[in-house]
């Protein structure tokens, strides 16, 4: 799999790293192993680092997936925020449609093209405590 994930609990901060050629299923899985995982708590942020990803392999169907996925877990997901960097501007894109598309009223979400700016970012938000 193109993907490993860990939770950093004292940082509240839950990192799925994705890599080489990525596709659908990958990303399912992934949202399982990060969301489902033993370490995992309500409030906790998630980065979502794709810097290191070759081929995004995710048509109109998966997407749709996805979304469906995302709003299945929601309940496991949780309020706080969750950053996804994307440097490759068709990435972006589809990140960006990701965000658009999974309707969340407790969670912020947004995509970067800079992992430092992603982590600006999730780490500026201290408010998130259960």
């Amino acid at each position: 799999m193109a993907c490993t994930c860990h939770i950093d609990v004292d940082r509240r901060l839950g990192i799925v790293t994705l890599y080489d050629s990525v596709d659908a299923k990958q990303l399912l899985r992934a949202l399982g192993d990060l969301y489902q995982h033993s370490a995992w708590r309500l409030g906790f942020r998630a980065l979502w680092d794709a810097t290191g990803v070759s081929q995004l392999l995710i048509d109109l169907d998966d997407l749709a997936l996805i979304v469906r996925r995302s709003e299945d877990m929601r309940p496991l997901i949780g309020s706080g925020r969750s950053a996804i960097v994307v440097p490759r501007e068709t990435d972006y894109v589809i990140a960006k449609l990701l965000i658009q598309r999974v309707p969340s009223a407790q969670r912020e979400r947004m995509a970067f093209r800079r992992l430092e700016d992603a982590q600006a970012w999730l780490l500026d938000d201290d408010t998130e405590a259960d």
